[in-house]
């Protein structure tokens, strides 16, 4: 917080340059809960872009539970879209879309046939062993998982 002398908070970084950008990035007001004064704009992906990174990150994850039966945790993933589309889906330009999600797909070697290429059943056993455990400490009024 910014009135504590020491900060408190650890933020960490992950820089990528295998990945591909496809759109041009917006300039946004930054926003935050702070009572001071701040202004600033930050360069931000899109949110298709988002959507489209995330969904091809599942499918990779997919592969990995396929072969080996194990990965590092992607439920973090299905949270994300899911917050991306109930609080922006008016504003999501839903065509580009898939051809994004194709895009990435190529570009990493994966095949993507559609949406429920993200719903399989090893991915979906996967967010229902997991989905407390990874956001329940990170999430406030955590979504229930649906049966």
């Amino acid at each position: 917080m910014p009135w504590h002398r020491d900060f408190h908070t650890t933020v960490y970084t992950e820089f990528s340059f295998q990945e591909i950008i496809l759109l041009s990035p917006n300039l946004r007001k930054i926003i935050h809960p702070y009572g001071n004064d701040l202004e600033g704009q930050i360069l931000t992906y899109p949110l298709e872009e988002i959507v489209a990174e995330k969904i091809r990150a599942l499918l990779q994850f997919s592969i990995k539970l396929h072969e080996r039966g194990w990965g590092r945790s992607r439920v973090r993933d299905y949270y994300d879209i899911w917050r991306i589309v109930t609080d922006s889906q008016k504003v999501l330009d839903w065509p580009k879309i898939p051809d994004l999600i194709q895009s990435k797909c190529i570009h990493k070697h994966v095949v993507y046939n559609g949406i429920d290429d993200i719903f399989q059943e090893k991915l979906m056993i996967n967010v229902d062993n997991e989905w407390e455990k990874w956001l329940s400490a990170v999430v406030n009024d955590l979504p229930q998982k649906k049966k």
